[in-house]
């Protein structure tokens, strides 16, 4: 009867994992811990599933260290497992398993007899897999059916707390997200609608030609490079790009490279998790989330250290990266317009800058003309400045 009592009392402690979607590795953990009063182990792993990678999540028993915290596997190199997953139901496997096939998972970080009790739970909602709990003991006997269906309930509880967590965290992204995005569209100026036209109406033959060619490309995916000196107008050019194309009306996010602490560019343009390093009291999104469905403009993309440029290539050609202190990835849809004051070429010779990079953020090269090319505009350039001017100031009749 006291079995029956405590196996009750684990369940409903599994069960209340449903109203933590915050704090859920020690939550697993503690709900691991209290499967082990039922079914005895030494090591019991749970692992999410994230593209094809099985991901620890939470360990319990007397093997777990910090390397089986941090041991990941890829499904496809363990044909057992992925099985396991497709079909459903929960395992205890036998040597054979293992010794035909790819081996055992935990080869290399446990010294474990052959022929030790394993068991393998699938986690599922529904139809689909989310993840998975081994079970490994040292002693060399299988697990009886009755612990295999034990372990079952305890895996159906489990997947829908992960799942439970899973979403509310997603939640939790895209409020943050929106929190972002609403305070960059808050913060835009009001005549942001007027750039594009700004530009067009430009009396400058080199203007003309500039703004030809860039709305020509204005509604491509194509990322575009933008060059030209300092108080060109770059950001208003990349602005016009945004209002010329489709993404018009979603956020236009910018950020000045050469302002940030090199320390801190990861963070600013990727988001960060809470605890990350010093002074990180709370998750960030990050500027490629706040831009997502929109524009970000990168200025003085000259300036950015060499270790983040690494991190923006990928994020530009996959469309996806990892936040700071995150293992998880974040997919984004976002058109990336970069500019640059300085001769990146030259950059590159002194490997200031990467070479892919370059080729990838100039799919489409922009030259803009310097003020002294464009006499013909100056008096419009000044009387909008001041118009702007007035109007962050509430002063004068313009």
């Amino acid at each position: 009867m006291s079995q029956v009592l405590d196996l009750a009392s684990d369940l409903k402690a599994i069960a209340s994992l449903s109203m933590q979607p915050h704090g859920l590795g020690r939550a697993l953990g503690n709900a691991l811990h209290s499967l082990g009063q039922v079914i005895p182990f030494d090591l019991a792993v749970l692992y999410r599933l994230d593209a094809g990678t099985l991901v620890p999540a939470a360990a319990d028993g007397p093997l777990a260290s910090e390397m089986i915290h941090a041991h990941v596997m890829r499904l496809d190199d363990f044909p057992t497992l992925a099985r396991v997953l497709d079909h459903g139901r929960p395992m205890a496997l036998q040597h054979e398993h293992h010794a035909s096939e790819e081996g055992d998972p935990y080869d290399g970080l446990l010294d474990l007899p052959h022929g030790h009790a394993c068991m393998v739970i699938p986690l599922r909602i529904g139809d689909t897999p989310i993840g998975l709990i081994t079970l490994d003991r040292k002693v060399c006997r299988s697990y009886t059916p009755t612990e295999v269906s034990i372990a079952d309930v305890y895996a159906q509880l489990a997947s829908t707390a992960l799942a439970f967590s899973q979403q509310a965290e997603l939640l939790d992204r895209y409020r943050r997200q929106l929190e972002v995005q609403n305070q960059s569209l808050g913060a835009a100026s009001i005549a942001d609608a007027e750039f594009g036209e700004r530009l067009a109406q430009t009396k400058s033959p080199a203007m003309l030609r500039f703004v030809a060619l860039a709305r020509q490309v204005a509604n491509t995916a194509l990322p575009v490079l933008i060059r030209g000196e300092t108080g060109s107008g770059k950001e208003v050019a990349a602005r016009a790009l945004h209002e010329w194309s489709d993404r018009a009306g979603r956020p236009f996010v910018s950020i000045n490279c050469a302002a940030i602490p090199e320390s801190l560019v990861e963070s600013e343009l990727f988001g960060h998790r809470k605890g990350a390093f010093s002074g990180a009291v709370r998750d960030r999104p990050g500027r490629f989330v706040a831009a997502n469905g929109g524009t970000l403009f990168l200025d003085e993309i000259g300036d950015m250290p060499i270790g983040a440029q690494a991190k923006l290539l990928r994020a530009l050609q996959e469309g996806r990266f990892e936040p700071v202190g995150w293992d998880e990835t974040v997919c984004v849809d976002v058109r990336v317009i970069a500019a640059s004051h300085v001769d990146l070429e030259a950059a590159i010779r002194e490997r200031r800058f990467r070479e892919d990079l370059f080729y990838r953020l100039a799919a489409v090269p922009l030259s803009l003309p310097p003020l002294r090319e464009r006499q013909e505009d100056i008096v419009d350039i000044a009387r909008g400045r001041l118009r702007e001017l007035a109007r962050e100031s509430r002063r004068g009749p313009w």
